[in-house]
């Protein structure tokens, strides 16, 4: 153990490895997103359904499952 390391018992550092994980994996989906959005917009012309698509996908993944969302529409 080194000095700056914590003193957490077995549990306490699986439950921090978990959360690593989660974070990683949550950055890599939103890194991957925004990739994949700068690119829709590039070639609007060619994938302008596809980045309507991936920006509805984006805010369903950000935004509460109580709201609801549509390609195409403006409700009041």
């Amino acid at each position: 153990m080194t000095k700056n390391e914590p003193n957490d018992s077995k549990e306490e550092k699986q439950h921090r490895d978990v959360l690593k994980r989660i974070y990683m994996n949550y950055d890599y989906s939103n890194r991957r997103m925004v990739e994949e959005m700068e690119l829709s917009m590039e070639h609007r012309g060619l994938t302008d359904g596809y980045g309507e698509g991936m920006c509805m996908s984006f805010f369903r993944s950000i935004i509460s499952l109580k709201y609801q969302m549509a390609q195409g529409v403006i409700a009041n």
